[in-house]
């Protein structure tokens, strides 16, 4: 064929179609060929497909790819076929590139063969870029041709378009190609579209960094993906022993989830959990198996979750399983426990309290007891001997030393004692009966008493008088302590103890019906000390015996505390008074002292009865004499002393008052009366020129109504040579 016709030939093909040009060289036959009309056109011959295979081979001889592939297209499918077949892989690649776009017969039939050599070479990436040129139902058919294998290794390599194909042509292909180039994201994506079962299967042939990178790029709500992943590691990660992985993997699932896989595990592989897991996994442990949690909080250690575990647990179990603590571990969980958390306490404090005893350590002790209660204090302070209380005592605060002293005042006054605290001995001390705290205060060193003194405030004076000691009364008129006197009459009263520490007392006379010092004096009258002298008391002149005349002596400590009290109720004297005094003994000598007997008449009743018992006789006295005169005086004494009368003699050997007092009269109608005392001989013989007998005479008047005299003595002390004493006691005229 010429080439003038091929081109036209060609021409024809690119306008009119390959159909067309098949049926025109159909038509070139000589057998098929129809009478030309008779027209005036020159009709060219058209080139028979020898020619057109002739022109062919021509241009693939000659490298002309362009034209060679437009002469190809107008060959038969069967022509197409072998001649591409027959070309080489460098000479189809050629030709591919030179095909025009619209020379798809062409370009298909050189695809196919490339990429059948691809596969059948493995050259996956080759194969991909080869495969994409078909459409999508020639890529289709190609896959669904290959073997899933050879579509895992096209889908490693092919673009976007043919891996969706593959993926609808066999989902299983695509997914172990998505494992093969480790996209997990789309792995994930894919592996969700098979059944329950057969992602446990796939997933479990993953290795634990593929299931990790898979889990990682699931996509939130893909729990049918994640749930099998995440316990396939959970149960390798349980079977390593890596508990921190197990615990991160187990807080992906759910609550239920949690709980399944929880259940599922030994008690010591939920411990090992639950010490490396949050508290979400944590608290999901402790209501499954409190026991592994509570062991699990011993382990971290977390003494906050501990306590709150273990007060979930029944009194005696929480009392074992806080026994087996050691004591710094103990020690730790009390202080974490919450304040309301009183069942954990108790027996955290009651265990270390009792270690704390055994041993000793009383300041620990105390410090552990102050943390219970009042009424778990005091059980736990009874069950305590005394000696161990007194140490507990000791060591104490206020709080427990008060209950310690509720339960054994005892043990608590032995604690104050010990540790010097002289203000609480004396609170306790008063606790105690009269004769308790005699007992006790006899058992004290003189330095303790001393302090303990010094503590005591008014409101113990209790044991103030028992520390110092209550004065004995030596002396106290008037002895009657019902008298009868007269309205006016002056009673002498006088009051004497005897105490080591007299200025701690004071002596207070309170009266009612008269006064002290004088008439319508004050009606009380305080003297320091234990020694009051003469303490005149003037009943009211108008009194008729109608209303009360009384007197009273306490004997007080200085803060007014009174120690003793002596009561005097008077009588009003209506009846007969005595009008004689009869001296029973001799007015001769008598030994100095001595006392005398006065009986008081008349008789005037029935034999043997008192006439005048309980009234009064007031003892005056004049004044004294002596027989030393200046001239007895040695000169140099007299002038020392100032010595220029009688009188400066006598008052200043012998002085100028006397002490003299109120009688009443007893049941046998008498008065006693004593007297004693006279300086020593040897201030006379340092005084007179010549010694002598010296003699000192005391006019004394008794009278029993006021300002009449019933009987005038004179009283006589006599110091004779030899130094001794004697006394005479005469009536005066």
């Amino acid at each position: 064929m010429l080439p003038a016709a091929t081109d036209r030939l060609l021409a024809l093909q690119r306008t009119a179609g390959n159909a067309a040009v098949a049926q025109l060289l159909a038509s070139s036959s000589p057998a098929h060929r129809q009478p030309a009309p008779i027209q005036p056109v020159h009709i060219q011959r058209q080139p028979t497909r020898a020619e057109l295979l002739e022109q062919y081979e021509q241009d693939v001889a000659a490298g002309r790819w362009a034209h060679a592939a437009e002469l190809l297209n107008g060959c038969s499918d069967a022509d197409i076929q072998s001649r591409a077949a027959a070309l080489s892989p460098a000479q189809r690649s050629s030709m591919r590139a030179a095909c025009q776009e619209w020379n798809h017969r062409v370009r298909r039939a050189l695809l196919d063969l490339d990429f059948k050599a691809a596969v059948a070479a493995g050259d996956w990436p080759n194969a991909a870029n080869l495969l994409n040129a078909f459409n999508d139902s020639d890529i289709t058919a190609r896959v669904n041709g290959l073997s899933r294998p050879q579509r895992i290794s096209l889908y490693v390599t092919a673009p976007a378009r043919i891996t969706a194909i593959i993926t609808t042509a066999d989902p299983e292909a695509a997914y172990q190609g998505d494992v093969r180039k480790a996209d997990w994201p789309t792995a994930a994506v894919h592996l969700a579209t098979f059944t329950d079962a057969e992602i446990a299967t796939r997933a479990a042939a993953l290795t634990p960094a593929q299931r990790a990178s898979m889990r990682a790029a699931c996509a939130p709500d893909n729990h049918r993906v994640r749930r099998p992943l995440l316990d396939l590691d959970f149960k390798a990660a349980v079977a390593a022993g890596d508990w921190p992985n197990a615990a991160n993997l187990l807080n992906a699932f759910n609550d239920p989830d949690i709980t399944t896989r929880v259940q599922a595990l030994p008690s010591a592989q939920r411990i090992s959990l639950y010490v490396a897991a949050n508290i979400r996994i944590g608290d999901i442990i402790a209501g499954i198996d409190r026991e592994s949690a509570y062991q699990g909080d011993l382990r971290k250690p977390d003494w906050t979750r501990a306590a709150l575990h273990l007060a979930g647990f029944s009194d005696a179990e929480i009392a074992t399983r806080v026994a087996a603590l050691t004591p710094a571990q103990r020690a730790s969980m009390r202080a974490a426990c919450a304040p309301d958390n009183h069942r954990v306490r108790r027996p955290l404090l009651d265990l270390d309290f009792k270690a704390a005893v055994a041993a000793g350590d009383w300041p620990n002790a105390a410090n552990l007891l102050n943390a219970f209660n009042d009424p778990d204090i005091t059980t736990r302070v009874r069950a305590l001997p005394p000696a161990q209380r007194i140490e507990l005592y000791v060591a104490a605060n206020v709080r427990i030393g008060d209950i310690i002293a509720a339960a054994d005042l005892s043990s608590a006054f032995q604690g104050d004692l010990r540790k010097s605290d002289w203000a609480r001995a004396v609170i306790h001390l008063n606790g105690f009966s009269d004769a308790d705290i005699a007992t006790r205060i006899a058992a004290l060193t003189p330095a303790q008493r001393s302090s303990m003194l010094a503590a005591c405030t008014p409101p113990f004076s209790r044991i103030r008088i028992a520390l110092i000691g209550r004065p004995t009364r030596s002396y106290l008129v008037p002895f009657d302590r019902a008298p009868l006197a007269a309205a006016g009459e002056r009673i002498i009263f006088n009051g004497r103890y005897a105490h080591a520490a007299p200025a701690q007392f004071q002596l207070v006379f309170s009266s009612a019906g008269g006064g002290f010092g004088s008439p319508g004096g004050p009606a009380t009258q305080t003297i320091p000390g234990l020694t009051s002298g003469n303490v005149d008391f003037l009943i009211n002149s108008t009194w008729t015996g109608a209303t009360a005349t009384t007197v009273q002596l306490q004997v007080q400590l200085t803060d007014g505390t009174v120690v003793s009290t002596e009561n005097w109720t008077f009588g009003f004297k209506s009846g007969a008074t005595p009008t004689t005094m009869v001296q029973l003994e001799t007015e001769g000598e008598r030994p100095l002292p001595s006392a005398y007997t006065y009986q008081l008449g008349p008789d005037i009743g029935s034999p043997g009865q008192p006439d005048y018992e309980h009234q009064t006789i007031l003892e005056r006295f004049g004044g004294r004499t002596c027989n030393i005169t200046l001239a007895d005086l040695k000169p140099g004494y007299a002038a020392a002393n100032s010595l220029t009368t009688q009188a400066d003699v006598t008052a200043h050997f012998f002085g100028s008052s006397s002490n003299n007092g109120t009688f009443t009269v007893d049941a046998h109608d008498r008065v006693y009366d004593q007297h004693t005392g006279m300086q020593s001989q040897a201030m006379f013989i340092q005084a007179l020129t010549t010694m002598k007998e010296i003699t000192v005479d005391l006019p004394q008047i008794y009278e029993v109504v006021p300002g009449v005299p019933l009987a005038r003595f004179i009283v006589r002390r006599i110091l004779k040579l030899d130094g001794s004493t004697r006394l005479r006691k005469m009536r005066a005229p």
